[in-house]
């Protein structure tokens, strides 16, 4: 997919239609014209360019091009290159680069008529560049590999309405962050010894109690652990019913409100382990 830059594309059109306008004007010169031409008409098509016009015009050209290289206006750009060597031969004149310029904005305009844009309202912009990380800068960080790049994914399908998608890429994070919990435990990875979301949830609270009552020689590395890990479950928890599907696979379709709020369960419980532990699920509980 290509991102179309508006502001480009303004500058763009501004710059042929003031270059054209200027060129095509039919009152006394102004501003950039050539002492030469103050006391006549600005335009007249049989006019040859000299030097210093050429420059000029050759100069709005090379300032075009540089935002039809952030549009990805390839064919324009050439109709630009064309027009510049039309402008350097030494019989234009002033209905040659008239001529020309006309050509690029036609060129443009056929060539962006084939573009479908779409128009993200502010909301959605923010979903899909936003200026700090979706889940915090501390989720990003310890969460770096892997569950960043899903979280902006998940992100972006918002912002385009592609909300089941969303939920794909949110499953692909919960995967990684239990992943994180079952290193942190020093246990199976939960999400791969049971797919629903009461078994990984038993799976995680057994080892708590299993911790808590010191069972098979086990117990919490920090006094803190206990109560990170009841309020990592009652995360989890909400995630759980943010869902409404009893395993961890995309079976359905999911509408914008559905998608949203799974998204605002999983960043809860992404913010509340990376207060706890990285990917790796260091350090170790």
């Amino acid at each position: 997919m290509f991102e179309l830059k508006a502001g480009a594309f303004y500058k763009a059109a501004s710059s042929i239609a003031e270059t054209a306008a200027w060129i095509g004007a039919t009152t006394q010169a102004n501003g950039p014209a050539m002492e030469s031409l103050r006391h006549r008409k600005l335009f007249h098509e049989d006019g040859e360019l000299q030097d210093d016009d050429r420059i000029w015009v050759t100069g709005r050209l090379d300032v075009l091009q540089s935002y039809l290289d952030t549009l990805g206006a390839r064919v324009t750009a050439i109709a630009v290159e064309d027009a510049k060597a039309q402008i350097s031969s030494s019989v234009a004149t002033w209905g040659t680069a008239r001529q020309q310029f006309e050509e690029v904005r036609n060129t443009l305009r056929r060539e962006l008529s084939l573009t479908t844009l779409l128009i993200l309202a502010p909301k959605e912009q923010e979903l899909y560049a936003p200026k700090e990380p979706h889940f915090g800068a501390r989720v990003d960080s310890e969460f770096s590999t892997s569950g960043a790049f899903e979280i902006d994914e998940a992100a972006k399908c918002m912002a385009l309405g592609r909300y089941t998608a969303a939920v794909f890429h949110l499953m692909r994070v919960m995967e990684v962050a239990l992943d994180a919990v079952g290193r942190c435990l020093q246990i199976e990875s939960p999400a791969k010894l049971d797919r629903s979301w009461g078994g990984i949830l038993r799976l995680i609270k057994d080892e708590i109690t299993d911790r808590n009552k010191a069972k098979a020689g086990k117990s919490w590395v920090l006094s803190s652990d206990q109560a990170k890990f009841e309020g990592l479950v009652a995360s989890l928890d909400a995630v759980k019913v943010a869902w409404r599907n009893p395993t961890m696979h995309v079976e359905n379709k999911y509408l914008p409100e559905e998608a949203e709020h799974i998204f605002v369960a999983v960043k809860g419980f992404m913010r509340a382990l990376a207060e706890r532990c990285d990917e790796f699920g260091m350090p170790l509980a």
